[in-house]
């Protein structure tokens, strides 16, 4: 289960409620309160399955739009980026694998959430770029934070309008239906009415059970019976006697992590500060699935920069062998070949340059 959303949108104090322990402590409330991704992991008995060591993994996300503006969120979405890479299932190179559940959170009182530039669009478009999102088997659940807060005489009216947007938008942006629930996660100051372990909202939703059917139904959708069953055994009690231990930290980035970041958020949002070369680029790499040839193609697009490569009209003067004399120690790839071949025109390997390289400069 990925946990991520708006900075500002109540994200740590809704999955603290939520999921029954301390995803993250608040240490200040004007500051961010995630600056590393972690990965928590909770071990169960399941009686269905016969098995001692079922286990859910929660995985704590910085949220998007935090208060460092647009340097921050190019680190954040580096250090996810990274997280993946290096995670031990879904950064597999060998098959394609996503979170059961990636849980946004969103202000329900956001006035600004339609319109191209607005934080919720941009954060969407952002996520897109990972590979978290399974579109054959939507795995989004949109958490709409400060329910509470919408008002009691149009409550409803007002819920069921911003629901409707946060779709639509999730639809135009993600290319998936998302489900959406809804809580207060200021609960306790509310002094919302409880039954049992739940808190009652204006329509007598309970909450987090909401939360929880929620996340049964996205599981009972893609047929994942494991998942339903893991899910199911943890919210029975709310995490209360399943230890949660922290089992991975990535909070130190690669400059390759970041220099990529920065290019994508930038050609994303400000497309006029990139050059020819990586637009041209861009668009090779945005008809790749696989995360692994997205972010080498990525880091050449960085190599090249790096040496003022940036015009077309100068890489289709020269042909793979210039282009990789000028870039060295960096080496080219077949894929990273092919990308400059098709994409910026440079003239592939001759027979004559071939030979050069193979009888370092004489022809034998």
């Amino acid at each position: 289960i990925f946990l991520y959303g708006l900075s500002g949108a109540g994200k740590t104090s809704s999955l603290n409620h939520i999921f029954g322990f301390e995803v993250i402590k608040i240490v200040n409330k004007f500051k961010a309160d995630t600056n590393s991704v972690t990965e928590y992991i909770a071990t169960m008995k399941s009686e269905v399955w016969g098995v001692n060591n079922l286990q859910i993994n929660f995985i704590d996300m910085p949220g998007w739009s935090d208060s460092g503006g647009e340097e921050e969120d190019i680190q954040n979405m580096a250090l996810i980026d990274q997280f993946l890479l290096n995670h031990h299932s879904l950064g597999s190179k060998f098959y394609k694998c996503y979170p059961n559940i990636v849980a946004i959170t969103i202000d329900a009182n956001d006035k600004r959430l339609v319109g191209k530039n607005t934080e919720v669009v941009r954060m969407f478009r952002a996520l897109t770029k990972l590979n978290i999102i399974d579109k054959e088997r939507p795995n989004i659940l949109i958490i709409l934070t400060h329910a509470w807060s919408i008002g009691e005489n149009t409550f409803q009216q007002r819920l069921d309008r911003i629901i409707n947007i946060v779709r639509k938008l999730a639809k135009c942006y993600l290319k998936c239906d998302p489900m959406v629930v809804y809580i207060e996660n200021d609960y306790e100051e509310r002094n919302l009415k409880k039954i049992g372990d739940w808190t009652i909202l204006r329509d007598g939703t309970r909450q987090p059970l909401n939360v929880f059917d929620g996340m049964i139904n996205i599981m009972s959708k893609q047929q994942d019976e494991i998942g339903h069953e893991a899910v199911r055994i943890y919210f029975t009690s709310r995490g209360n006697n399943k230890p949660i231990k922290k089992q991975y930290e990535c909070s130190q980035l690669k400059q390759n992590q970041i220099t990529k970041w920065s290019i994508i958020i930038k050609q994303e949002f400000s497309p006029h500060q990139l050059n020819e070369v990586n637009l041209a680029l861009q668009k090779y790499i945005d008809s790749k699935s696989d995360q692994l040839s997205i972010h080498t193609l990525v880091l050449l697009t960085v190599e090249l920069s790096k040496h003022e490569l940036t015009q077309l009209s100068t890489l289709q003067t020269m042909d793979l062998y210039q282009v990789q004399e000028i870039i060295q120690p960096y080496r080219m790839s077949k894929l990273e070949n092919q990308a400059l071949v098709m994409a910026c025109g440079v003239k592939p390997y001759q027979f004559e340059e071939i030979s050069r390289i193979i009888g370092c400069g004489k022809n034998t």
